[in-house]
């Protein structure tokens, strides 16, 4: 899936939010990339802490990129992001702190 894919994946945002949001939700494009398939991609809040839910086709999706993204500091077009996590069934929460 590419960025632009990822993107119209995203639930319960406008364009403004997008603008807005873009570093945050390009480093949540980055953490999930790689790591397993998704369904559908909700951000809960805009803002300097952003805050999404990713819900998994199965449990194991999510478990997979919780254990690998938690407590991780990634960089992201030079802000370096703390990552926390946590896990509830098929939904990965995930934090994003700078």
């Amino acid at each position: 899936m590419n960025r632009e894919s990822f993107i119209h994946n995203i639930d319960n945002m406008t364009s403004t939010d997008i603008i807005n949001a873009f570093d945050s939700v390009m480093a949540l494009y980055n953490l999930c990339h790689s790591v397993c398939s998704y369904d559908n991609v909700r951000i809960c809040k805009t803002s300097k802490v952003a805050s999404f839910d990713l819900t998994f086709e199965n449990e194991d999706n999510a478990k997979i990129l919780h254990n690998q993204c938690n407590g991780l500091h990634i960089p992201i077009y030079d802000i370096l992001y703390h990552i926390d996590s946590t896990l509830e069934k098929n939904v990965c929460h995930i934090n994003l702190q700078v």
